[in-house]
């Protein structure tokens, strides 16, 4: 039986694990070597496992580095207070972010990959964490010609979301979702096989934030490969600004989105956004004010 990459990974978060006991700064034949060992108690096979290999001694070789950049990213958590399960979780994913091209792990693909190791480690808030973490590395180190490493023909997935508004006593409110990755986004999902986009667009809000929503305008669209386990896909999304008298939101249970919240415009200015999304939000919170302004006019 052969080493999977993934049970590797988790191989190497023990070694790490083992090792930091020591505190000492590790060379590459002890982790090795700690590694190896590790590895014959699960199957002799397992031993000498390459990819293990590469990436231990790319950690100990950028051990200072790879701690200077989570310091650096979470700054209100010093290293030696960070959970030692997390802490090594952490050297592991940051490292493959930052240098698993050299081992054809594309950035993308080692953020997920990182993602499934918490599953094996830690519980929902500790994976928060982590997960919160690299995702901040990952955003601020992705190569923005990454897509020029996928193949040209790649299925395509369709996919609606909604710039969610409501108008409380206070004025507009805005509902966004919040991501493992630590940034607010918009609710979204794929389109169902011959669903019409309106259609689609009322099950996805109701199904990912409960809500009943009235759909007003088209405010914009975005294209991004995602990195599923099954392999590369390019998913195209449709955005409307939506409309919706539901006071409570009701966040449904998902591994990718762990808070919905309602958020002024004044708020909503403020907070993080992706990129590619930050003035299709801004463009959708503008349109939904002149919806308001206008209907209170009249």
């Amino acid at each position: 039986m052969s080493l999977s990459r993934r049970d590797a990974r988790i191989l190497i978060v023990q070694t790490l694990f083992e090792n930091d006991f020591y505190d000492t700064e590790p060379t590459g034949p002890d982790l090795v070597g700690i590694f190896n060992r590790i590895a014959k108690e699960h199957n002799p096979s397992f031993v000498d496992n390459e990819f293990a290999k590469n990436i231990l001694v790319g950690v100990a070789s950028k051990y200072k580095e790879i701690n200077t950049i989570i310091e650096n990213t979470a700054s209100d958590w010093p290293l030696e207070k960070i959970g030692t399960v997390d802490r090594n979780i952490l050297r592991l994913g940051v490292f493959e972010l930052l240098f698993g091209g050299e081992f054809d792990v594309p950035g993308r693909v080692a953020l997920n990959e990182a993602i499934e190791v918490t599953k094996a480690f830690l519980g929902d808030s500790s994976r928060k964490f982590v997960n919160g973490v690299l995702g901040a590395v990952y955003l601020e180190v992705k190569d923005p010609n990454e897509e020029e490493h996928v193949p040209k023909k790649i299925p395509v997935k369709k996919s609606v979301g909604g710039i969610v508004f409501r108008v409380s006593d206070s004025g507009v409110m805005f509902a966004f979702v919040h991501d493992i990755f630590g940034r607010w986004t918009l609710s979204k999902g794929g389109l169902e096989e011959g669903e019409e986009v309106e259609e689609g667009l009322k099950r996805v809000i109701k199904d990912e934030i409960g809500v009943t929503i009235t759909i007003h305008e088209k405010i914009g669209s975005n294209s991004y490969v995602a990195h599923p386990p099954e392999g590369a896909i390019r998913k195209e999304v449709e955005y409307f600004l939506s409309q919706t008298d539901d006071a409570t939101l009701r966040l449904k249970e998902t591994e990718g989105l762990d808070e919905a919240k309602w958020f002024s415009y004044d708020e909503a200015k403020n907070i993080s956004f992706y990129p590619d999304l930050k003035q299709i939000i801004l463009d959708g919170m503008v349109k939904a004010i002149e919806v308001y302004a206008k209907k209170v006019r009249t």
